[in-house]
């Protein structure tokens, strides 16, 4: 071999070496993600909502409720936990049965308050939820389909009553009546699981003498919750192409350009994404013939959402969760809107811009959002508060109800007991 030719095959040798380090860079960046998409003409997801292998099922959508209560066979004397982290694991223990129940229920049937406090009262267990949420995505989520008169009602306080013979499905709608359904689910299995709770003295408001009124739940001790730190998190280089693709935007080649008050536009064929520098971030898709004629599929509109706010703002949330708080359809526009919000330890953050999330959907496609940036980190102080019963009294005096909230004050959020309703 001469000596140009050595020198030939060290030069190609050098070339291969370089452009495969660079495929390696370029995969690691995420930028290999953004190529691959601009080469298959789509984002990763937002334009479609098809589900694939490894996306999130239904039930994976991140609902809690802010208190639960179980009675065991004997009625009475019940178990009682709120805003802590035996909320959702006694939620998880009952979620067989309540789904169970959901997807058996019978027609349902108008009760006065003395029967559903009764129910309230006998061996089962009780889920109190932030606010009315509708039964048939909750029993879509736990892996049930609801076909009775039952999956148009909405609540915020469900029941699973259980007698010897049978598991009655008993709410309280938003407007504020009550319903019984007979059900099909096993009483044995119910019975035998609510004897699992020893009671620990938990009581609902109109079971004492100084409130009354009210199915505020209070416990002999009240919660220590953490004293948490907040701040806006503005996305850079990895979480910014994460928060573009989760709008179904290409972050390879979407363009930008900054505003006179720093606020960042990243545009790419119809869609824009403005990233203020409150950390507040505005989505827009052009509405198109090909969005689809819209209907009111929550449960999969809900789905959508929650997996573009868990590739989005989910990723720098810190110490917090993200839960859903409704979904409302509107017949005029064809649209299905989807809320979520911050949670720390099962206590709902009441941001003083709004929810984390508020995204709109036609049919299957992510049309618009507005979502709210921010990072929470728990310390290890906790926050002293009112006892139950005070805290319940002076709601009850405003003919409401207290409910447990981080309410936005800067740099930090506040703990505290707020008005829930009145």
């Amino acid at each position: 071999m001469t000596k140009q030719k050595a020198i030939d095959w060290l030069r190609r040798g050098a070339i291969v070496a370089l452009f495969v380090t660079a495929l390696l860079l370029l995969r690691h960046t995420g930028y290999y993600t953004g190529f691959r998409d601009m080469l298959l003409g789509g984002a990763e997801t937002g334009g479609s909502a098809e589900t694939g292998a490894g996306e999130l099922p239904r039930a994976a959508v991140n609902v809690q409720p802010l208190a639960v209560t179980v009675c065991g066979p004997e009625g009475g004397a019940r178990y009682g936990a709120a805003y802590d982290e035996n909320t959702a694991t006694v939620f998880r223990r009952f979620s067989v049965e309540l789904g169970e129940a959901l997807g058996s229920a019978d027609s349902p049937v108008e009760i006065d308050e003395a029967a559903f406090r009764e129910s309230l009262s006998g061996c089962g267990v009780s889920f109190r939820f932030a606010a009315p949420l509708q039964l048939r995505l909750l029993a879509g989520w736990l892996g049930t389909e609801m076909s009775g008169a039952a999956a148009q009602d909405s609540a915020a306080l469900i029941c699973l009553a259980a007698s010897e013979t049978e598991v009655a499905l008993c709410y309280r709608t938003a407007e504020g009546s009550a319903f019984r359904c007979a059900t099909a689910a096993r009483p044995e299995a119910l019975r035998a699981r609510t004897a699992e709770y020893p009671p620990n003295g938990a009581l609902f408001a109109w079971e004492t003498d100084r409130v009354e009124d009210g199915d505020f739940l209070m416990l002999q001790t009240p919660p220590a919750p953490a004293v948490v730190k907040s701040a806006v998190t503005l996305p850079q280089a990895e979480e910014r192409d994460a928060l573009l693709r989760a709008m179904g935007m290409n972050s390879f080649v979407a363009s930008s350009y900054t505003e006179a008050d720093g606020t960042v536009v990243y545009v790419n064929d119809e869609t824009s994404l403005r990233l203020n520098p409150s950390g507040t971030v505005f989505f827009r898709r052009a509405a198109s013939p090909d969005a689809g004629d819209g209907g009111a599929d929550l449960a999969a509109a809900a789905d959508i959402a929650w997996r573009a706010a868990e590739r989005s703002i989910a990723l720098s949330c810190g110490d917090a969760a993200l839960t859903f708080s409704e979904a409302s359809y509107s017949e005029s526009q064809r649209t299905v809107t989807v809320y979520l919000d911050y949670t720390l330890n099962g206590i709902p953050v009441s941001l003083s811009s709004g929810h984390a999330a508020e995204i709109v959907l036609r049919g299957e496609t992510l049309i618009q959002a507005r979502l709210q940036l921010r990072s929470f980190a728990l310390t290890e102080e906790t926050t002293t508060l009112l006892p139950y019963l005070q805290a319940a009294a002076i709601a009850a005096a405003r003919d409401a109800e207290p409910a447990l909230e981080y309410v936005d004050v800067g740099d930090a959020m506040e703990c505290m007991w707020v008005i829930a309703n009145g």
